[in-house]
């Protein structure tokens, strides 16, 4: 038979507090498992790239939710232990939410710190969405592969202790529920016949529609100047679908094929007098695209393109040839961020529908492309190849 006071457990956790909870727990259980698996792959596997991002979009998460939760807790007393509980049983309880909590924030801000200090200067875009900037103090230390492989291993050690604290609290809240039936559970538990609960669900459902709506408008706001900016290209000739001209890199053991979206290619082939052609091409670095947020957030970045201070990367013929009927010798110099370097390749015509195309492979380290954060080719390759088409005159 239940004591009496296993019977008048009645204060519960607000519904703001309890959508809090379950909705962290779900996203922390997920994220460990997450990270275990990831990081059993290759890490030349795109497949644990792409899984990394997500789990810095979760982290993320993860983070806000515990400040706000944090922040709630701080203004709303936790409903009353029963008095049933001994004394060392209402102290461990509390030490563990205690650790819990520095775990929540402490692990996703490790996680952070690990980023920012990286060497692959990777960005991390929020569900694909939101651009999360470095942390300033990390980016910029001279000993940042060093910080980075610290924090890796605090972020490591971290998840381990977090996989015991939650184990002993989901151990614990098992046998307040099963084995002492004291109906502890029911603080946190939903309740929709609970008028509290469902109001402060409701408003808890609001805010998160409220954040992912604003988060999207404000990447539609932050975007729309590019947008408006392609579009002027567009209708000034700039880029149009006259000419393309695409990349191919090896990221992490595999192809990544990209292109980039505003170019000019200027061509004055005159046949009978091959020798006396010109082209000349120009691309926008900022521009390229692979079609992954991560790596077309990087390349325009100091140590790739450094599209902020050479925003654009030209070829200018310096002279024609002929190998065949068709094809054409073009020899020239390429020019990426002040590196001009001469470079040849067949350039095939294609008659029946007036258009000329060609390409060659560079080697990203000639013109100081990644450089000092990627300096030899165990993730980025040294060889990019460079493929163009356009329409003859």
């Amino acid at each position: 038979m239940q004591s009496s006071d296993h019977q008048q457990i009645t204060h519960r956790y607000n519904g703001i507090a309890i959508g809090l909870h379950w909705l962290i727990a779900i996203l922390i259980i997920g994220l460990l498992m997450m990270g275990k698996y990831m990081t059993q792959l290759d890490e030349t596997d795109a497949f644990r790239f792409e899984l990394t991002q997500w789990h810095k979009s979760f982290g993320i998460s993860v983070l806000v939710l515990s400040i706000c939760r944090l922040v709630w807790r701080l203004m709303h007393r936790a409903p009353p232990l029963p008095t049933h509980m001994p004394r060392w049983e209402r102290a461990a309880a509390g030490a563990t939410h205690v650790f819990l909590y520095f775990l929540m924030l402490g692990l996703p801000l490790s996680g952070w710190i690990m980023v920012s200090a990286s060497p692959l200067n990777i960005d991390t875009l929020l569900f694909n969405l939101l651009k999360l900037p470095h942390l300033p103090p990390f980016a910029e230390m001279a000993n940042r592969a060093e910080i980075a492989e610290l924090f890796h291993t605090v972020h490591e050690m971290a998840s381990g202790v977090l996989i015991v604290l939650l184990l002993l609290h989901i151990g614990a809240a098992l046998r307040h529920q099963f084995v002492l039936r004291d109906q502890i559970m029911s603080r946190i538990s939903f309740d929709f016949k609970n008028p509290g609960t469902k109001d402060g669900l409701g408003l808890f459902a609001g805010v998160v529609v409220a954040a992912i709506a604003g988060t999207m408008l404000f990447n539609t706001a932050i975007n729309a100047p590019d947008a408006v900016s392609r579009q002027s290209g567009a209708e000034q000739g700039v880029a149009t679908a006259q000419n393309q001209v695409n990349f191919t890199l090896t990221l992490l053991g595999e192809n990544l094929e990209g292109q980039f979206t505003e170019s000019e290619i200027i061509v004055n082939l005159d046949e009978n007098n091959i020798a006396q052609s010109s082209l000349r091409a120009s691309v926008v670095t900022a521009t390229a695209d692979t079609g992954t947020p991560q790596v077309d957030n990087a390349l325009p970045g100091a140590d790739w393109f450094s599209s902020d201070l050479h925003p654009v990367a030209d070829f200018e013929s310096s002279g024609f040839s002929r190998i065949d009927d068709d094809t054409l010798k073009v020899e020239g110099m390429l020019t990426i961020r002040e590196t001009s370097l001469p470079i040849s390749f067949p350039l095939v015509l294609n008659r029946q529908d007036a258009s000329a195309s060609g390409g060659f492979t560079i080697n990203r380290l000639d013109y100081a492309i990644g450089a000092a954060e990627q300096p030899d080719d165990s993730q980025a390759g040294f060889n990019v190849l460079v493929e163009f088409e356009f329409k003859l005159p």
